[in-house]
């Protein structure tokens, strides 16, 4: 099996086993893949959780830009809609997006996560969206925190069966708000010109971390 189809394999296993406790040789045998092959693909355990990782944002980001091909300039009320939408569509999209959820989960120094925060593909940008909106960078800082906590949250939450249209509901009335919010920040922002609102630009900010899609190909 090629090193990216094996990726594939890996990342839907993962998502739908967890990523607690696993090891190269284990997750070799549940796939009836070679361990040899997978050390010398990816490397040790950390490795090949980093490399599936980069690859299940790699696959939401993907979908997101088809959907802003259609549709360019979306809210980041819609962006985050949509994503919701894909992410319930199907159990292997589901599995997809759990594995960030899965591995933020774990016990602090057991894997290094993301230094950006990012496990979804909507928050790719959206600190550079919002800062050309005019929010400061702790408004910014706020409803990134915010809007990534109840995401993890509802991804948590759709392992209870039965509670897709709950948690939809849950979704809309909470990007209604953070909507709400974002135009209350950007009003007060335009209302105050000569306030030092716009600050400098990182790759982390942009979204454009050279860490995604490292390990897609092999």
């Amino acid at each position: 099996m090629r090193a990216a189809a094996s990726l594939d394999a890996v990342v839907h296993h993962l998502g739908q086993r967890g990523v607690s406790g696993v090891s190269i040789r284990g997750i070799a045998r549940d796939l009836g893949l070679n361990p040899n092959a997978l050390a010398n693909h990816f490397g040790g355990r950390v490795e090949l959780l980093r490399a599936a990782l980069d690859r299940a944002l790699q696959i939401q980001l993907a979908v997101q830009d088809r959907q802003e091909q259609r549709r360019p300039h979306r809210s980041e009320a819609e962006r985050i809609r949509s994503w919701w939408r894909w992410t319930t569509s199907s159990p292997d999209h589901l599995a997809t997006v759990r594995i960030a959820v899965e591995v933020a989960t774990l016990p602090p120094g057991q894997f290094p996560v993301r230094p950006d925060g990012v496990r979804f593909a909507w928050q790719v940008g959206m600190r550079e969206r919002l800062r050309i909106r005019g929010l400061d960078r702790r408004t910014t800082e706020s409803e990134f925190a915010r809007m990534t906590a109840i995401a993890t949250g509802l991804v948590v939450e759709m392992a209870v069966p039965g509670s897709r249209r709950r948690l939809s509901e849950v979704l809309e009335s909470t990007v209604i708000d953070l909507e709400a919010r974002l135009a209350a920040a950007e009003a007060t922002a335009a209302a105050r010109p000569d306030m030092p609102h716009l600050w400098p630009t990182t790759a982390d900010d942009a979204g454009t971390s050279g860490d995604v899609g490292r390990h897609a190909t092999g």
